[in-house]
């Protein structure tokens, strides 16, 4: 006798611009999926066509949060934030009291609870600066101990036909030279590598996990609205009313 299959309708939110359509970004994340959960991608109107710096990220977070407040309003059950950076994070969680995760956030507590040393493989040298800020405790007490680039941007991902070499070469180096146990992935536009390179270094006598940020943001948020957790309202206090006005 089958069991009842409840709907859990998912925000994926784009912070970026973007021509690509919507539908591309909601395939990536269609194999992390539990039965019964949906997924929506929404991209921004006005902003940078990536995120690889402090510049882009605060350009574009107004507008990322006001996906997520519409996202709340609409009665979607949580969101993903898809940039490994968590553009708007701390804001959108005094903004709104459903679930909302960062994709890179999410990908660090999963691959803790994996590994002892992590490595991170993200993009361009810029950006390095910025998850080296944001995961300064990790680093500090050495969970985190290598921050490695391939140096391709973002918008370069899907036309490299050496990503892989690239993302599987620095994972060895990590491994080897770094001392790491644990890969993340960080970048949101490498999804569905992950488990290729798992693979790889596994048949290279190198069985490390290697964490997808697509699929670490749902097993957290879906994990989240499973058992009815929200983040604190303690720590994110919502904001006092006042007059803001918008674009």
């Amino acid at each position: 006798m089958g069991g009842v299959v409840y709907i859990v309708k998912l925000l994926i939110i784009r912070p970026i611009i973007s021509n690509r359509k919507d539908e591309l970004e909601e395939a990536i994340f269609h194999p992390f999926l539990s039965p019964g959960t949906e997924v929506e991608a929404r991209r921004l109107m006005y902003g940078s066509s990536s995120i690889e710096n402090e510049y882009d990220a605060a350009l574009n977070t107004p507008e990322i949060i006001r996906l997520a407040v519409n996202g709340e309003k609409e009665r979607f059950d949580g969101a993903i934030i898809n940039c490994f950076v968590d553009p708007g994070l701390e804001a959108i969680r005094e903004a709104v009291s459903y679930p909302v995760v960062g994709a890179g956030s999410a990908s660090v507590q999963l691959a803790l609870s994996v590994g002892h040393r992590i490595a991170i493989i993200t993009i361009v040298p810029s950006i390095l600066p910025m998850i080296r800020r944001l995961n300064a405790a990790y680093i500090n007490t050495g969970r985190i101990i290598s921050v490695r680039s391939i140096d391709v941007p973002v918008l370069a991902i899907y036309e490299d036909n050496l990503i892989y070499e690239k993302l599987f070469a620095e994972s060895v180096k990590a491994i080897k030279e770094d001392g790491a146990d644990s890969i993340i992935l960080g970048c949101t536009g490498f999804g569905g590598i992950a488990c290729k390179i798992a693979t790889r270094l596994s048949d290279n006598g190198m069985v490390v996990p290697v964490v997808d940020p697509a699929g670490a943001s749902v097993a957290v948020l879906e994990g989240m609205i499973r058992c009815n957790i929200r983040h604190s309202k303690i720590g994110w206090m919502s904001p006092i009313e006042k007059e803001r006005r918008f674009k």
